[in-house]
């Protein structure tokens, strides 16, 4: 099975609209999701907030196969779930075959890494979008920001 555009959907990412907002045409692209224990175990989190997560996550995905979309989803419990995000988009890349990966861009430096390192690796092109949730893009905020101290940023000093 091949697919001409996958968007890689992050758990913090669920928004209904975004695959339509990158362009996307459920009859050739599609989504891809992933658990995976070292993005649940990066930072110390409370088990039932874990579990509300991947339950956002899976009925984000059920959703959006419900409204047509072609959606690849890796569970935490799947037998040959390789624990890693960078892993299972790699392994999606290999399975599916696609022309483009695109992503939004991530709330963590950490994570556009691993999916930035995953696309390389696949030999596939990687297209980051801005996430439509901000006010602004990336480039306006740096431009505003330029010169100005933490202070001025809205850090509190004390």
């Amino acid at each position: 099975m091949t697919v001409n555009r996958l968007l890689v959907v992050l758990g913090d990412q669920l928004e209904h609209r975004y695959p339509s907002h990158a362009g996307l045409d459920p009859a050739c692209d599609a989504l891809f999701m992933a658990e995976v224990g070292a993005e649940s175990t990066h930072v110390a989190s409370h088990v039932q907030r874990t579990v509300m997560f991947l339950s956002a996550m899976r009925h984000y995905a059920a959703e959006r196969k419900a409204d047509g979309w072609r959606v690849h989803y890796r569970k935490l419990g799947d037998p040959d779930n390789q624990g890693d995000l960078h892993s299972e988009i790699v392994r999606a890349c290999a399975r599916l075959s696609p022309r483009q990966l695109i992503a939004y861009l991530p709330g963590e430096w950490r994570v556009l890494e691993v999916v930035t390192s995953a696309a390389a690796c696949a030999d596939v092109p990687l297209e980051v979008l801005g996430d439509p949730h901000f006010l602004c893009d990336r480039a306006t905020f740096d431009k505003w920001a330029a010169g100005r101290t933490g202070a001025l940023l809205g850090a509190s000093k004390g």
